[in-house]
């Protein structure tokens, strides 16, 4: 019953001394964990949600949220069509979660009453305390809220949020792929909105706006903003504001979402901008701790940290494309220093392929060839319906990112170094 909450920054080059940059991780006993595990087991078929939510389901992913965004943005700007976006932001959404809302969902659901009993005693008792460096605070009771770091909690948290997703769905204003209205993507408390028209958006966020007030959800209109991918004929035009909560949200340009950079303009320049820096960060880390260290060694702990690109199977690019020769640049250069191969007699280094061939490392352009490789087939099997929706044959044949792919698999055999 008694629960440990530790303070993990969220941003660190944000402010430190902001509480708001802090997000309080739940450390529980073991008992607690083996209770939730056996509980989430009898609660499995209860918690279902809508196909829009992807967070924390089997066989769902971040990629595949992002893959299903980017899609419906693009078959619409091929038809000359403008596209809405609205990246919302909720505070503290897990800590907002009203207990009382929560079990009356559960309840309108069916599960057994001593499931509901033993879940309204746990979360009415259980006792908080706050671990900051060495010091802990008094306990506390907590009386809204699911712990974050809990194995329950995403699940419950899901299943709060799985009213609005029905909301949204019975509005008949959004993207249209396969006869499936996409107007909204959840992973967890990370919302997106996505209309062709502007009046549609707006519909959204008064709907977001309505169910907020009802479940003790507060948007931060700071944090929220507007995306706005133009079309040739509105390239120009003034588009009127768009409101949540009786306050205007900001247009940007750009928008992260799941870690992934949205563009108005629709290249992934920015995503691989920050992939270049984020090799060769992770590389002086390498080269400063390990340079000791044997070849075979450093070949691991390469492979390891250096060959994982987030979402590079979702760029767009082409041979020429400088952003992505930056990222590919990068990695031989990060393997070359880490290694400290040598240079050749007019100081020239080694050949890219040659280096990677002989230690039998992926070159760059073989790791995103592999990832594309496997988020194919994994969007092949998904039982999620939206992602099922992009692979009919008329919509793939259409598909800008399907062609990207079938010239890396197929076709793009330039220059490896």
């Amino acid at each position: 019953m008694s629960v440990v909450l530790l303070p993990i920054i969220k941003d660190k080059s944000g402010k430190i001394n902001s509480k708001d940059n802090y997000r309080p991780i739940a450390i529980a006993s073991t008992m607690s964990k083996l209770l939730e595990i056996i509980l989430l087991e009898r609660l499995s078929t209860f918690l279902l949600t809508s196909s829009h939510q992807f967070g924390f389901k089997a066989k769902h992913s971040t990629d595949a949220c992002i893959y299903v965004l980017k899609e419906a943005i693009e078959r619409y700007t091929c038809q000359k069509s403008s596209v809405y976006l609205c990246f919302l932001d909720a505070s503290k959404a897990f800590d907002r979660v009203n207990h009382h809302v929560l079990f009356d969902k559960l309840i309108k659901r069916g599960v057994p009453g001593y499931l509901v009993r033993i879940l309204i005693f746990w979360y009415t008792n259980q006792k908080m305390s706050i671990r900051w460096g060495n010091i802990m605070s008094d306990s506390f009771y907590v009386s809204n809220g699911v712990r974050q770091g809990g194995i329950l909690s995403p699940h419950l948290f899901n299943l709060y949020m799985d009213d609005l997703s029905v909301r949204l769905k019975r509005i008949y204003a959004g993207c249209k792929i396969a006869n499936k209205i996409i107007n909204h993507l959840f992973y967890a408390d990370d919302l997106v909105l996505l209309s062709p028209s502007h009046r549609g958006l707006q519909e959204l966020l008064q709907t977001c706006e309505k169910y907020a007030q009802m479940h003790d959800i507060i948007f931060n209109t700071k944090k929220s903003v507007v995306m706005i991918r133009r079309s040739k004929l509105l390239k120009n035009a003034v588009v009127q504001p768009f409101k949540l909560c009786k306050e205007n949200l900001s247009v940007v340009s750009e928008a992260r979402y799941l870690g992934h950079y949205i563009t108005a303009d629709g290249k992934d320049d920015k995503d691989m901008t920050k992939a270049c820096r984020l090799l060769y960060a992770q590389g002086n880390s390498l080269i400063r701790k390990f340079h000791m260290c044997t070849e075979k060694v450093k070949i691991k702990l390469f492979v390891t940290y250096c060959s994982q690109v987030y979402c590079g199977h979702l760029w767009k690019y082409n041979s020429s494309d400088k952003s992505y020769r930056k990222v590919n640049v990068a990695y031989n250069n990060v393997f070359r220093s880490f290694l400290r191969l040598p240079r050749d007699a007019q100081g020239r280094p080694c050949s890219a392929s040659g280096m990677f061939v002989s230690r039998k490392v992926k070159s760059f352009q073989e790791i995103i060839r592999n990832m594309v490789y496997k988020f194919q087939c994994r969007i092949s099997m998904s039982v999620n319906e939206l992602v099922s929706c992009t692979l009919f044959n008329d919509i793939k044949n259409r598909s800008i990112m399907r062609k990207h792919w079938n010239r890396i698999l197929f076709h793009d055999r330039g220059d490896e170094g």
